[in-house]
């Protein structure tokens, strides 16, 4: 049963749409509840408003356990395009690096 949505826009007056690397998660549920697991929703989504910005980067890294750490061996990189819509599982790790040229 799915319940909920939750959004982040982006709006830059200087061509950079700097996102900082994540994954998708309820972050209250994290702070509020003691020993509760991460909660994730089912997918994470992208949409390219324009065709101007950085790209998205989405790396084949997963939640983090609190012990352990993962080193992505591969990404996937989306250029934006305007009306692009991306949708990817929403625990891996993603954002934007900045411009590339």
């Amino acid at each position: 049963h799915v319940k909920g949505v939750s959004w982040r826009i982006l709006i830059s007056t200087t061509g950079h749409n700097h996102q900082v690397f994540h994954y998708d998660s309820d972050e209250g549920t994290n702070y509020a509840m003691k020993d509760v697991p991460l909660i994730t929703p089912v997918l994470s989504t992208v949409t390219y408003l324009s065709d101007s910005g950085e790209p998205t980067l989405i790396l084949d890294t997963s939640q983090l356990t609190n012990d352990t750490i993962y080193h992505p061996t591969n990404a996937y990189v989306s250029m934006p395009k305007k009306n692009k819509h991306l949708a990817f599982d929403s625990r891996l790790f993603h954002g934007s690096s900045g411009p590339l040229f």
